[in-house]
């Protein structure tokens, strides 16, 4: 009886369960756990080159996407086929959890890879025993539906202002809450921001070439350096 193809599928297991438990989904149990509880029979891998779409504005969601390896970016298309960028995802961040178990479970945004991925993918069948069989997988499943309200109310009121300057204030907020200086390193390239922003790339760089010129602040590359916290809450 040949053994090996047995092995490297539970070593394959153990790693992959045990990457799971840094994923909110699964925080509380240990890998052990996680080996036993999911199916993994119905469970798969998928790798992704760059620039591959996982999933099309309007098509199903029929699975729950865990991202292993890599980059996604997560774009809104709106009638005239301008692209406006939700979010962008990172290694064991959630996708789908807020539409499987919708009445009308269609995916509201273009999911594509920024870079080769790995995901890790769930049946929507298999998520709902999953609930059902472990508690602690279903308030972090909830958890999780709630930071990505969290998330969309922000996007929400970034777009509220039609103007660019207030929505790239409310981005530098952001960083500063996050890195707690005023000599900011920015999370994307300028043209990534400008997508999560809704604004043209060039309509970007303007506005920080003008408030350079305020003296709000300097910028260079990936580098803004704010000359007063006050600069953040204009209004």
């Amino acid at each position: 009886m040949d053994t090996s193809h047995e092995t490297r599928h539970e070593l394959q297991t153990e790693e992959t369960a045990a990457l799971l438990t840094g994923c909110i989904l699964f925080q509380g149990l240990d890998p052990l756990q996680l080996a036993r509880l999911l199916p993994w029979n119905r469970c798969r891998i998928t790798p992704h080159p760059k620039r591959e779409l996982l999933a099309l504005q309007g098509n199903p969601c029929t699975h729950l996407g865990i991202l292993l390896e890599g980059s996604l970016v997560m774009e809104k298309q709106d009638q005239s086929g301008h692209l406006f960028t939700l979010r962008t995802l990172a290694p064991l961040e959630v996708f789908g959890a807020a539409l499987l178990f919708a009445s009308d479970g269609r995916h509201q945004c273009n999911i594509q890879t920024l870079e080769s991925t790995r995901v890790f993918q769930i049946p929507q069948e298999e998520v709902q025993k999953l609930c059902a069989r472990e508690p602690q997988f279903a308030r972090n499943y909830l958890r999780a539906l709630s930071l990505q309200v969290a998330i969309l109310q922000d996007k929400i009121e970034l777009l509220g202002y039609r103007d660019v300057r207030h929505r790239l204030l409310l981005h530098l907020q952001k960083l500063f809450q996050e890195q707690g200086s005023l000599c900011l390193t920015l999370d994307h390239t300028k043209t990534e921001i400008a997508g999560m922003l809704g604004v043209a790339r060039s309509s970007l760089s303007r506005e920080l070439k003008s408030m350079a010129e305020e003296g709000l602040l300097h910028f260079h590359g990936r580098h803004v350096l704010l000359h007063r916290e006050e600069t953040l809450y204009i209004t």
